[in-house]
């Protein structure tokens, strides 16, 4: 299981300045994982409004990449 970290998080928001895929985003954060990185990284970082979706109206599109 992966711990939710401070500087993990800090790392994530500063490495979506540019809109990013989550593929490219867990690579650069060296995290496995795809559903424990989207529900305990992605989605609470959605909900305060520090992410935001590209494409916001298909949540689930392979197009969509997330930025800060």
């Amino acid at each position: 299981m992966q711990a939710v970290g401070d500087s993990t998080v800090a790392d994530l928001i500063a490495c979506c300045r540019e809109p990013r895929s989550r593929c490219e985003i867990q690579a650069i954060c060296s995290l496995i994982g795809r559903e424990n990185f989207r529900l305990k990284y992605v989605k609470p970082l959605l909900d305060k409004g520090l992410l935001k979706m590209t494409i916001p109206g298909k949540p689930t599109s392979r197009n969509q990449k997330y930025y800060s």
